[in-house]
């Protein structure tokens, strides 16, 4: 027993030793207003760190997304 709690510390310490980050979108809000007829806004908010340069985004902060939409 004496050995599974040295060996949980350890687990635990090595675990807990590295520095991690996440360099994804942390979320997205898409929203949509009638206006007229077939006339929608629809608006697209991305939540993400644009400052890192170095994660998986870089572009984020200049990119267009596009959304398709389809009758059916």
């Amino acid at each position: 027993m004496n050995g599974l709690k040295v060996a949980l510390s350890l687990l635990f310490v090595v675990f807990f030793s590295f520095n991690t980050r996440a360099n994804h979108i942390f979320g997205v809000d898409l929203r949509y207003t009638y206006v007229s007829g077939l006339t929608y806004k629809i608006t697209l908010i991305i939540y993400g760190d644009c400052a890192d340069t170095s994660g998986a985004y870089p572009t984020l902060p200049s990119a267009s997304p596009r959304i398709c939409i389809y009758n059916g």
